[in-house]
């Protein structure tokens, strides 16, 4: 079984906030932090060996004018060795930004030889370049590269490795005798291309999945070629080799495991299409309850889902729901834009009782979520018209207790203090209330320098909060603590806080962690797309979902990034997490159930 290990001595991520060292242009041993502005080309049988925990970046620099970055590693007859650990890995990306296929050159190895073990290479254009090579790369992972290798007349053994989100080919060989076992082939545009002569190589007990082509034999190829056994989740029943001398034959089999040890990877177990965008979510052991544009409300099995049960609803709904019991009785409340406020049974998803409002400040998208007191059964709800409104709950019946208005319609999602007295409502005018929850009393207001549009975190009295531009609040009893400044405003990203850390993402598609006690930023990684929606921990990682519509699975401690995996168009609702599970919604419209493989 593969175990989690956390990178409690990771490097931070970020080239501009560590000290760099001198772009280095001999061998020998680097560490740390090594960013290169330049191509680094060894002296011929010079050797390299790359510390575990080192990062090193490229600079963009377009040499030749193909709109490719082209800053390169390259030795010639010497060894390159680089030997990272799951707690300290060893990453090769751009420098600047996130990863993105193009943006620097290769690690191209002439006539020597490569091991490497827990190493990244991310961004770049051609990859793992290797002629007249040998080695082993091992427990490892290439991903968002043009191409993740090019390899020409050369024996390398790849054992548990991930090759992810290539533009072009995974794993790219020439007249090479290689061996791959063991690895996940996971949505590139090829999974493996081999251009001629490789007859000799081996590929077993791999498992391919959402790749466009699994597998390809170049125009140039000939003679007879067997594949596997591998695990094809990708269609190979038609394929037929492009040059015309040239047959292959596709064996099958169950792979266990693909993929580095102790390396955590989103798998995706089930995807289920929703009626019209679904960007609001909430799970228990009765279901995955999912809202949609189109189709109302549904509930759907954890395992498989099915629809077990749906109510249609006259208007969309992107206001995460809220499940509760009273008295033994499982409810659902949510909200849509007919401005209606609907209490349900969870199981049947039955309207037992509802609420209206006739006149609202905005009529438009986002609303937000309402939040259950269960010390004294009070559904709190925020409307568009800038009222906060409490409700009991008994027979199930909505019943208004009381009522708040602020100056400004209410998007974000409401917040509960530890002890459950006190209600958090973040408006639209600038200003977040703490009202009494059994009686709706003001108990303190604090105005920000823009709008509250997103929900906020609270322990011990005290409360975190973004808003709409780029400042982050912590407040105790309406006095400021301190201010931190975020990379772009939060736009419906609720923080998460854990164990003294605040977790906060934002519209410019940065997710920073901050130490809660001061506001110092601890880490920042910029992900794909903004991000509008809170993340959640599982099994010890952080998730993050994007409007660039990907799930992000990121180490807490350190930022650095896993995995990510594509969910769609775009992700707004915050993901689900019920043991090592995670419930995911996305546009434009489904439901998705995602394993946390090991």
């Amino acid at each position: 079984m593969k175990k989690i290990i956390p990178l409690l001595m990771l490097l931070p991520v970020g080239c501009a906030s560590l000290k760099v060292a001198d772009a280095p242009t001999r061998g020998g041993e680097w560490s740390g932090k090594v960013r290169l502005e330049n191509s680094v080309a060894l002296k011929r049988g010079e050797n390299l060996k790359i510390a575990p925990g080192t990062e090193v970046c490229f600079a963009f620099k377009d040499e030749d004018g193909d709109g490719l970055g082209d800053i390169s590693l390259s030795l010639e007859g010497g060894d390159l060795a680089a030997l990272g650990t799951p707690e300290k890995p060893i990453l090769f990306t751009p420098c600047d930004d996130h990863a993105e296929p193009g943006l620097w050159g290769e690690i191209r190895v002439d006539f020597g030889k490569i091991d490497l073990k827990y190493t990244v290479i991310e961004g770049s254009t051609r990859g793992l370049h290797l002629h007249f090579a040998s080695g082993r790369v091992e427990d490892s992972v290439i991903r968002e590269n043009h191409d993740g290798t090019r390899i020409g007349e050369s024996a390398i053994v790849f054992d548990r490795c991930l090759f992810a989100d290539q533009a072009g080919k995974g794993f790219n060989s020439r007249a090479s005798k290689n061996t791959v076992t063991n690895s996940l082939f996971r949505a590139n545009k090829r999974g493996v291309f081999l251009f001629e002569g490789d007859e000799g190589s081996v590929f077993k007990q791999n498992i391919f999945t959402g790749n466009e082509i699994p597998f390809r034999l170049g125009d140039f190829y000939t003679g007879k070629l067997t594949v596997g056994p591998n695990k094809w989740n990708d269609p190979i029943g038609e394929y037929k080799p492009e040059g015309v001398d040239a047959t292959v034959e596709f064996l099958s089999g169950e792979a266990a495991s693909a993929g580095p040890n102790n390396w955590p990877m989103a798998g995706i177990v089930w995807k289920k299409e929703t009626k019209g965008f679904s960007d609001a979510i909430a799970a228990n052991e009765l279901g995955l309850y999912s809202l949609s544009w189109e189709g109302g409300v549904e509930r759907r099995s954890l395992f498989t889902g099915e629809t077990l049960a749906s109510l249609p609803l006259s208007d969309p709904s992107d206001a995460p729901p809220t499940l509760f019991r009273v008295n033994g009785k499982s409810y659902l409340a949510v909200q849509s834009w007919d401005r209606a406020v609907r209490l349900l049974d969870a199981e049947t998803l039955k309207e037992l009782s509802s609420w209206r409002e006739d006149e609202s400040l905005a009529d438009d998208h986002r609303q937000s979520g309402p939040v259950f007191a269960g010390n004294c059964n009070i559904l709190a709800v925020g409307s568009w018209a800038g009222r906060v409104l409490g409700f009991d709950i008994a027979d199930g019946n909505l019943a208004k207790r009381w009522e708040f208005s602020t100056g400004g319609a209410i998007r974000g999602d409401l917040g509960l203090s530890e002890d459950g007295e006190t209600l958090f409502a973040p408006s639209e005018d600038g200003s977040l209330y703490a009202l009494g929850v059994r009686d709706g009393f003001l108990k303190w207001k604090f105005a920000a320098k823009a709008p509250l549009i997103s929900g906020v975190a609270e322990k011990g009295q005290v409360v975190w909060f973004a808003d709409k531009e780029k400042t982050l609040y912590a407040v105790s009893g309406g006095k400021i603590l301190y201010e931190a400044e975020l990379g772009g405003g939060a736009w419906y990203a609720r923080p998460l806080l854990e164990g003294g850390v605040l977790y906060q993402g934002d519209d410019s598609g940065r997710l920073a962690a901050l130490e809660a006690k001061s506001g110092k930023t601890l880490w920042e990684r910029r992900l794909h797309g903004g991000v509008r929606s809170s993340p959640v921990t599982v099994s010890g990682v952080l998730a993050v979902v994007t409007a660039g519509g990907s799930l992000a699975l990121v180490e807490p401690q350190t930022g650095f990034l896993y995995d990510e995996i594509s969910l769609g168009e775009a992700s707004m609702a915050t993901p689900a997490a019920l043991g090592d599970f995670l419930f995911t919604a996305s546009r434009p419209g489904e439901n998705a159930r995602i394993k946390l493989e090991r």
